[in-house]
């Protein structure tokens, strides 16, 4: 899960089987992936859908 800069993931109580970042680069995680869970921005499924990611 992502925060971006206004929360700091350190402050957050999370799962031991999930990570938080303020930030993670698409290009370099997506290609990963089997699914990309999201806000609905157009941003996140234009760069996941070339790379055969299922966006929801």
């Amino acid at each position: 899960m992502t925060t971006g800069p206004a929360i700091d993931p350190a402050g957050l109580r999370v799962p031991a089987n999930a990570t938080v970042h303020r930030y993670v680069p698409h290009n370099e995680l997506v290609p990963e992936c089997s699914a990309v869970v999201g806000h609905g921005g157009h941003a996140t499924a234009f760069r996941d859908s070339p790379t055969g990611c299922h966006c929801s």
